[in-house]
C-alpha cells in the first residue's frame, strides 16, 4: 500500500488562507459594483432627491424662498455641488 503523508500543521492555516481570500474577493466585488452604481446614478439621486430635500430644509431655516443649481458632478468622495458658491463668488465675498 501507498504511505499516505499524514496532515501536517500548514494545512489548516491553508483552509484559513483560501476562506479569507474568498471571503475578500467576494467583498471586493460587492464594494466594486456599488462604486460603479454610484458612479452611473449618484449624480441623478443627487439632482432628483437630495437637492429638494436641502432647498427645503435651507428654505424652513431661514424662511425665505431658494433656489439651488444642478449638480455640478459626482465623485466617490462627494458630490460637486459647491452650495456656498454663487456665480463665482464664495459665502464671504472673496
Amino acid at each position: 500500500m501507498l504511505d499516505t503523508p499524514e496532515p501536517t500543521p500548514s494545512q489548516p492555516s491553508h483552509r484559513l488562507y483560501s476562506l479569507l481570500l474568498k471571503a475578500s474577493a467576494g467583498l471586493g466585488t460587492v464594494v466594486l459594483l456599488g462604486g460603479v452604481g454610484f458612479v452611473i446614478w449618484g449624480d441623478r439621486i443627487i439632482t432628483e432627491r437630495i437637492l429638494p430635500r436641502i432647498e427645503v430644509a435651507i428654505e424652513d431655516a431661514v424662511d425665505r424662498p431658494i433656489k439651488l443649481g444642478a449638480s455640478q458632478g459626482t465623485s466617490l468622495f462627494g458630490s460637486g455641488n459647491h452650495l456656498w458658491r454663487q456665480s463665482g463668488k464664495s459665502c464671504c465675498g472673496r
